[in-house]
């Protein structure tokens, strides 16, 4: 099984299909109020956390009724350290690459995630605003 969702958020092929492209197992976790994470643990002791881009994931078929009435969800997908002191957890105050787009369809999510990946090597992240500008920094940033 390449997803483990037990909120049942309608991501499972989504996630199953980058799962497969990557090699890589995706687990849906809630990180404490309700927000949920898509998470995927890398070699080398990266982690790759989806949500949407200013809050844990809604469900899938929520987020298209959204979209298709013109409102924008958007994703945020970043890429994590292990946690020096428990490296079997990701160190969620380091950000070591990321894409945040403000207006990202569910169909973007595969592309958002090669691009995340791509930003690693130059920890570069990647901000698309609402009005669809991109802008890049670079560096490892900390919460």
């Amino acid at each position: 099984m390449t997803v483990r969702d037990p909120y049942n958020l309608g991501y499972a092929d989504l996630l199953a299909s980058i799962a497969r492209s990557y090699g890589i197992k995706f687990e849906v976790f809630d990180s404490g109020g309700g927000c949920l994470i898509a998470e995927a643990r890398l070699e080398g002791g990266v982690w790759l956390w989806i949500t949407d881009w200013d809050a844990g994931l809604m469900g899938l078929e929520r987020r298209r009724q959204l979209e298709s009435e013109g409102i924008a969800i958007g994703y945020n997908v970043s890429l994590y350290p292990s946690d020096p002191a428990h490296p079997d957890w990701v160190d969620g105050q380091t950000i070591l690459a990321s894409v945040r787009h403000q207006t990202a369809s569910a169909t973007m999510l595969p592309q958002l995630v090669a691009q995340a990946l791509a930003a690693l090597g130059g920890n570069e992240h990647h901000n698309y605003d609402a009005a669809g500008v991109h802008t890049i920094t670079t560096g490892i940033d900390s919460c």
